[in-house]
């Protein structure tokens, strides 16, 4: 059975250090964190170790983390809590900090110069933690400090951190011995600048690495002195829901302490998603924090590299929310202005007052939403690129930009190595052609479609086409069920299967290297789908292929029977029916243009979608780079939906279509197929 073991430590008695570096809430910190453990979270005291002022030196520190990992078992939940002063030193070896220094924890009986420094390196702290983490994966570090990274005032009454100290610290213990790729590497550390960032552990950290971690100013009801950290983090995991996360409660806490002191943002790092002291990890919600509000005006924490848009419009909710469902908003807001990691957006309507720390969840995209943004190089002929410019602005999938950065596909035209084109029309390094040719690159420079000779007959057509193609496939494998209320949402459960040498169908694994599940060339895929809801569903399963076919799945013609609730439905494994898995050359050429000269590799995609009414969908189905969808359109507001996304909108600012007709949802399943090189 797991258990759930603390070691809590807070200083604010330190002898060897000046008047002002003497703090007053360090020890009832750690009392308070205590409390909360024993009362909140069902922690045995006999699990609970706490070291104030005389008790915390350096010896007494090491000897409590000592205990700590001695005691622990496979699946215990552990926790290192401390509360006091923080600084930094020259590094030691390995050569892990950016800028040369260490941050270190300041115990009872560590001093600077003249007295000895006995400062707890950063290092050492990551060194417990990982020979801990080789016992038990739930590891929570609190750390009620600051390291002031690059200041060079002196500090004042009520800020937890001590000026650095040009001296390593004395009677330092000796590193494990491991691989130089493993520790001795630059480290990644996050926003609190103490420790790396790794999902091996939960860091709760006071401040920025540039911020102060300061005590809690008088406040009315409160007797005691306390951290302003602490203190808000207490009480929200006081009266935090049993399954809420760390990632909840601290963004409530950031309200708190921002409200009280000046310039410290509390700081969350590494299993932000795990219960909280717990041990299972919770899927998080899809949402943006609301970071600012001024008038109708709020700003959202996420922007175009997130995937928001312009128009979209989004609901807020209270801090903490992960689930929607039956929930009404307090407020709706609609996207005006869209940067790359934020947006601000504007109040449409407001039942209940929003305040920073709010969440907002998505309820529909903007009008340019189903349009691929489309960026033309400079570097074409006049005459191309104006063909290429009137072909994209009469799309109803496309749509032109003239900045780079926010352009999703750049059309550039390339010359083979050694030709006799412009410097600047050589392919780059993600690009490989015989001939001078155009090519499409994404977001990052890599190669989204193969390249197209520039002499082979029509080839701005082709491109157009090939662009349109794609912007079929992102469209419908962006797609998703946008609405909160929908009874269905969540209800899907599907299953990938492989066919075995005996010839009978089993669960498909992930592969151990790569956490996917990956088919060979040749093997048999299926999928047994199940569905949650309460009355019958029809199932349609749409194969997004790797050269940006997509196929239908199911259902095979005339079978229109619904699944029944509780009843699985196996796809793939009857004769006759079975899919196997297969490259497309397109796959390959593409594959060779890249510059790939190993195995061949790609994810594919199943889109399941479920309806309430019965509804044709092989009409959606596209053979490849060529062929776009015709035929009858589907029914409903599903069908409404994926003929936006397969055929484009018929006119720009376009939303998706809504009604009472049917009700509908979706699920995504991911994996890879493999096969030798061609």
């Amino acid at each position: 059975m797991s258990r759930k073991l603390a070691l809590l430590v807070g200083v604010d008695r330190y002898p060897l250090l000046k008047p002002v570096n003497q703090l007053r809430s360090c020890a009832n910190d750690a009392r308070l964190m205590a409390h909360v453990l024993l009362e909140r979270f069902s922690f045995d005291e006999e699990g609970l170790t706490l070291l104030l002022d005389e008790a915390a030196t350096r010896e007494g520190i090491f000897a409590g983390l000592q205990d700590l990992q001695a005691r622990a078992k496979a699946g215990d939940s552990i926790v290192f809590f401390y509360s006091g002063h923080g600084s930094q030193v020259p590094e030691g070896e390995g050569g892990d900090e950016p800028d040369g220094l260490d941050e270190t924890l300041v115990p009872h009986d560590s001093g600077r110069s003249p007295h000895p420094n006995r400062d707890v390196t950063d290092d050492e702290i990551y060194d417990w933690i990982l020979e801990v983490n080789a016992i038990t994966p739930y590891l929570t570090v609190i750390a009620d400090t600051c390291f002031a990274g690059t200041l060079t005032r002196a500090p004042r009454p009520g800020e937890k951190w001590v000026e650095p100290d040009s001296r390593r610290p004395e009677a330092r213990r000796p590193r494990p011995a491991r691989p130089r790729s493993a520790l001795h590497r630059r480290r990644d550390t996050g926003t609190s600048g103490f420790l790396p960032i790794s999902d091996r552990y939960a860091l709760l950290a006071a401040c920025r690495v540039h911020e102060h971690a300061k005590e809690l100013p008088p406040i009315p009801g409160v007797r005691e002195p306390y951290s302003a950290f602490t203190f808000f983090l207490c009480q929200e995991l006081l009266r935090a829901p049993v399954d809420a996360t760390y990632r909840d409660v601290i963004e409530r806490t950031r309200v708190a302490v921002a409200a009280a002191v000046a310039a410290q943002t509390p700081q969350l790092e590494g299993a932000r998603d795990r219960l909280l002291f717990g041990i299972r990890r919770v899927e998080p919600a899809r949402y943006l924090p609301l970071e600012a509000r001024n008038g109708t005006r709020v700003r959202l924490g996420g922007g175009a590299v997130h995937g928001v848009d312009a128009g979209s419009q989004w609901g807020i909710y209270p801090p903490g929310t992960r689930q929607t469902k039956g929930a009404k908003p307090l407020a709706v807001v609609r996207v005006s202005e869209v940067r790359a990691v934020s947006a601000e957006a504007e109040i449409v309507k407001e039942k209940s007052p929003v305040q920073p720390g709010a969440r907002a969840f998505e309820m529909s995209k903007g009008p340019g939403w189903m349009r691929l943004a489309v960026a033309v190089e400079a570097d074409l002929s006049r005459a191309a690129a104006a063909d290429l410019g009137r072909r994209i602005r009469r799309s109803k999938l496309l749509r032109l930009v003239e900045d780079m950065d926010q352009a999703e596909a750049r059309v550039l035209m390339v010359d083979p190595p050694g030709g006799e084109g412009e410097m600047e029309r050589q392919p780059p390094d993600s690009v490989r052609v015989q001939q001078k040719s155009w090519a499409v690159l994404g977001r990052t420079g890599e190669l989204l479609l193969s390249p197209i000779p520039l002499r082979q007959p029509g080839s701005l057509v082709r491109l157009a086409d090939d662009l349109e193609m794609h912007a079929r496939y992102l469209n419908l494998l962006r797609l998703t069920d946008e609405d909160n209320q929908n009874p269905l949402r969540g209800c899907l459960e599907v299953h990938l299967l492989r066919r075995s040498a005996n010839g009978d169908f089993r669960p498909a694994g992930p592969e151990k290297a790569t956490g996917e599940v990956v088919y060979r060339e040749g093997d048999y895929l299926a999928l047994r789908v199940l569905h949650r809801a309460e009355r019958p569903l029809h199932i349609h399963v749409l194969d997004l292929g790797l050269a940006g076919a997509i196929g239908l799945f199911h259902p095979v013609a005339g079978d229109n029977e619904p699944l029944l609730p509780g009843r699985a439905l196996d796809i793939g494994v009857r004769a006759g029916q079975r899919i196997k898995m297969q490259i497309p050359e397109a796959f390959a050429a593409w594959s060779r243009a890249s510059g790939n000269d190993g195995d061949l590799e790609g994810r594919e995609f199943l889109k399941i979608l479920a309806t309430t009414e019965e509804t044709d969908l092989s009409v959606l189905r596209q053979s490849g780079f060529r062929n776009a969808p015709a035929g009858k359109r589907p029914r409903g507001e599903l069908g409404s939906l994926l003929c936006r996304a397969l055929r484009g909108a018929t006119r720009e600012g376009a939303s998706p279509v809504s009604g009472q007709q049917e009700q509908w949802t979706m699920a995504t399943q991911a994996f890879l197929v493999r096969g030798s090189r061609r």
